[in-house]
């Protein structure tokens, strides 16, 4: 049971991360730098303040996680907003 809850967490990082990504990106379409930087300082910044508690750890894979779900995240908000864009002018033309 202990691996189900796991893979569990592992899933849960990607996925809430590509949330936050993806809902950034939506926000500051023409910010994508200072986006990636926030979600990567945030996710880095959430594994080093766990550290600091005696019942959390913060791990590298756990920051790993939580990029790649935001790179993700951000990737498809930043296609979608272009192939928006594209069916936009296509249709003004």
């Amino acid at each position: 049971m202990q691996t189900d809850m796991r893979s569990f967490a592992r899933f849960e990082h990607v996925i809430a991360f590509a949330c936050v990504g993806a809902i950034f990106s939506f926000a500051y379409p023409d910010r994508i730098v200072a986006v990636s930087c926030a979600v990567v300082l945030t996710a880095v910044s959430l594994e080093y303040l766990q550290t600091w508690t005696p019942d959390r750890h913060g791990t590298f894979v756990d920051a790993c996680e939580k990029i790649a779900g935001g790179g993700l995240g951000i990737s498809a908000a930043y296609a979608i907003h272009h192939l928006a864009q594209k069916r936009q002018s296509q249709s003004n033309s």
